[in-house]
């Protein structure tokens, strides 16, 4: 008899625990200062976005500026002489129900592709920029997400990877069902980014959510023969939205970013 009440029992506590921990866990909220010069406000998409590299039709959304003086101070990367070198990114985000789109129109005089097609990790050895998403402040969040992405590798295709968090890889392994594309312009090059939300959070996305963000370029500017390059890192400078160093592994010095 005993036994038979102590097996009732411990069922009781099992479902007890099952229908606690059961329920929907609240998202986080955070209180941001909406006059922060560095907060970034990711305006919801009112027209389809067709990730093609061409960034014309964002035209009117607010951009975001990450300056030849925005230098990452850290081994190896040197502060941009701006008397020999033109390089800046303006970057901009949207959202719609499914995706949180990036994008940036970076300026760069000289651009090096010396990265073969089959080597896609470790990007910021050469031109290339990086997007970096704190969804933790959500409370339904899936972690710190890194992305870096290279305009042209040796063959002038996109190449796009996570990278040093917790599913790095190939983009098109990792990330299946994430777009990215991008294009030689005028002045330099363009990148567009969709990637969806089931990737970054537990939840679908609405106004007011608040995530982590920042923006980094890396440049190079050798004049060797891409060929004989190969793979090489030939990264010369770094610049960023949060000039601070080790700023990939700073989410603390991430700005904010909220969906509205």
């Amino acid at each position: 008899m005993k036994k038979k009440l102590f097996f009732l029992l411990l069922i009781f506590i099992i479902v007890l625990g099952c229908v606690s921990g059961g329920k929907t866990k609240e998202e986080t909220k955070i209180e941001i200062d909406m006059n922060d010069p560095k907060l970034i406000i990711a305006t919801k998409a009112t027209n389809t976005i067709k990730i093609d590299g061409d960034t014309s039709e964002w035209e009117g959304v607010k951009s975001y500026l990450v300056s030849a003086d925005m230098t990452v101070h850290v081994s190896g990367v040197e502060e941009v002489d701006e008397s020999t070198t033109n390089l800046l990114s303006n970057f901009f985000i949207q959202w719609d129900d499914k995706y949180l789109y990036l994008a940036c129109n970076v300026v760069d005089d000289l651009i090096v592709n010396n990265i073969a097609p089959y080597d896609n990790e470790a990007l910021y050895r050469t031109d290339s920029v990086e997007f970096y998403i704190d969804t933790r402040k959500t409370g339904m969040g899936k972690g710190v997400y890194k992305i870096a992405v290279l305009p042209f590798d040796s063959e002038w295709g996109v190449l796009a990877c996570r990278h040093e968090d917790s599913n790095s890889g190939p983009l098109e392994i990792v990330n299946p069902d994430a777009k990215v594309a991008s294009k030689k312009t005028k002045d330099g090059y363009s990148i567009e980014l969709a990637i969806p939300f089931i990737y970054l959070m537990r939840q679908s996305p609405k106004k007011g959510i608040v995530f982590g963000f920042s923006h980094a370029v890396h440049n190079s500017n050798i004049t060797d023969p891409v060929t004989e390059r190969i793979g090489d890192y030939v990264r010369e400078n770094m610049i960023a939205w949060n000039p601070e160093p080790t700023i990939w592994n700073r989410p603390d010095a991430w700005s904010n970013m909220i969906l509205q």
